[in-house]
């Protein structure tokens, strides 16, 4: 199917392409009767959003795809979402993946060292209490009755080895997101962020905290693939299915790609054969821990930056950097960028 022929699809040729796909979409979601479930709910979901239906058919299949290798159901109990766009680039509706709070939410349940992550809303009349800096809290009563409008929106996320952070931002800072972040249609209108506000707010803030914490190879790839237009360039493509196992789900002779962190070397990479579950057992550990070193290391650094009162598009730039860092050299040379320019 050419680009041209994929452009003009119409419904009916929508409809027909979710079902030749059939094939890939069990490839990544296991089994048969799962893929027809996710294949039943996209087509729904294409006829209860006709715009759906006018876009680019690779742009939409590359969605779904997304939202299927992730295990997560588009349109239902916000897990995510398929956003159709208008292109001036390519003068077509083009699909877009975004993942909901409740997507973020069971992902980060997935990873081993989950303990418990939540976002909440903060009306005016509840008891809030938020303090940053090297002893940091959030304290929230909600009110029993009237809580009044919402003013604002956290998220805290914890792990089993006791380590935590949370993200706080204000409607204000929400509304600055949605319009530097957000992408607008043809209408001018920013999509879910005007449909479901709150929601957004609130994953936003799921996903601001989650990158200071560490994250199972589902979470990196949501967190890079979200608000993205993703399209797969032919059926070869389209069928080989990068599929994303749970952690127990590793194949126990599959090559596993060792990365250790230390404070003073960058990443060091070594390909092993783990085919003794002793063995597996600790290379994970030994991740975990290289994971927390790098994670105890961003949050120290993101305090810094904070303390340096840099304007809040600089702070950001180096906020996202610092959550992007793969290793501790990088992010002490981020910071030595930042007391320079403070």
């Amino acid at each position: 199917m050419s680009q041209t022929q994929v452009s003009t699809t119409t419904k009916t040729d929508v409809f027909s392409l979710i079902n030749q796909s059939k094939s890939a979409f069990q490839m990544a979601l296991g089994k048969p009767e799962i893929a027809d479930h996710f294949m039943r709910t996209a087509l729904t979901l294409v006829r209860q959003t006709p715009k759906l239906a006018s876009c680019d058919g690779m742009t939409l299949l590359g969605a779904l795809m997304m939202s299927a290798q992730l295990k997560l159901y588009p349109g239902m109990l916000g897990q995510s979402y398929i956003i159709p766009y208008w292109s001036g680039k390519r003068n077509c509706y083009e699909a877009q993946f975004q993942i909901g709070y409740q997507g973020l939410i069971d992902l980060f349940y997935r990873h081993s060292l989950a303990k418990e992550l939540y976002a909440e809303p903060v009306h005016k009349n509840d008891q809030f209490k938020l303090k940053l800096g090297t002893d940091r809290y959030i304290d929230h009563e909600p009110a029993i009755e009237d809580r009044g409008d919402v003013i604002g929106y956290y998220a805290v996320a914890k792990l089993s080895t006791g380590a935590q952070n949370f993200c706080y931002m204000s409607v204000a800072d929400a509304e600055r997101w949605k319009k530097q972040y957000g992408k607008t249609d043809r209408s001018g209108a920013y999509g879910v962020w005007d449909t479901d506000f709150n929601a957004m707010a609130l994953k936003t803030c799921i996903k601001r905290v989650l990158k200071l914490m560490p994250k199972s190879v589902e979470m990196i790839r949501i967190i890079e693939a979200d608000e993205q237009i993703k399209r797969p360039i032919n059926e070869i493509e389209l069928n080989d299915v990068d599929i994303l196992p749970n952690r127990a789900e590793i194949i126990a002779d599959a090559p596993v790609e060792v990365q250790v962190v230390t404070h003073n070397d960058e990443p060091v990479q070594h390909n092993e054969t783990c085919d003794d579950p002793v063995q597996h057992k600790q290379t994970e550990l030994a991740l975990d821990k290289s994971a927390l070193t790098l994670t105890t290391e961003k949050a120290k650094a993101v305090e810094v930056i904070r303390s340096l009162q840099l304007n809040d598009e600089i702070a950001e730039h180096y906020f996202n950097q610092i959550a992007k860092s793969k290793s501790v050299n990088a992010i002490k040379d981020l910071l030595a960028q930042a007391k320079a320019e403070a």
